[in-house]
């Protein structure tokens, strides 16, 4: 099958074959054209697609029309309209960040632990999502207790000391 004998696929249902433009079809189109009608409302009235309705338009030299219903905007309107759009956005993304933090809470700081946040070594043992604490005595500017804090923590001078010392792999 060549270019030729290709059937029409166009979106609304054609009366006329491709590429044929009637005179009857020019003289609807220039009427419902001047009547104010768009493009997108003269296609199925034509049996045809908005965009070979745009070019017969261009072809015809109707595009210039003094009355054509749709106006092109002013740079007041358009700074406007970008203005209003930017607004849009702020407000989405505040509500996304409201949501996401309220989300954040409820996750964090509502739910209840098995421990309890009271003060405890803050070591989660098992799963995380069961939240289970330590929950001995912390140490001092720590959230963890003494053993957890080893556990968690090297001290400078460790670090300086070779792996091998430390009990890790020889490098």
């Amino acid at each position: 099958m060549n270019a030729i004998t290709k059937p029409n696929k166009c979106r609304t249902k054609a009366k006329h074959r491709r590429g044929v433009w009637t005179e009857e079809m020019d003289a609807k189109l220039i009427r419902l054209r001047e009547g104010g009608f768009t493009t997108v409302e003269i296609a199925p009235e034509l049996g045809v697609t908005k965009n070979s309705v745009c070019g017969r338009i261009n072809r015809l030299g109707l595009s210039k029309s003094e009355d054509n219903p749709i106006k092109p905007l002013t740079p007041e309107e358009k700074a406007a309209k970008v203005k209003d759009k930017h607004r849009r956005d702020s407000q989405r993304y505040k509500m996304r960040e409201k949501k996401r933090k309220a989300a954040i809470k409820r996750l964090y700081l509502d739910e209840p632990t098995a421990k309890g946040d009271t003060g405890g070594c803050q070591f989660l043992h098992g799963e995380p999502t069961e939240r289970n604490f330590c929950g001995h005595d912390r140490r001092k500017g720590s959230s963890y207790c003494d053993h957890h804090h080893s556990r968690c923590y090297i001290s400078g001078s460790a670090m300086d000391e070779p792996r091998a010392k430390r009990g890790g792999a020889n490098v």
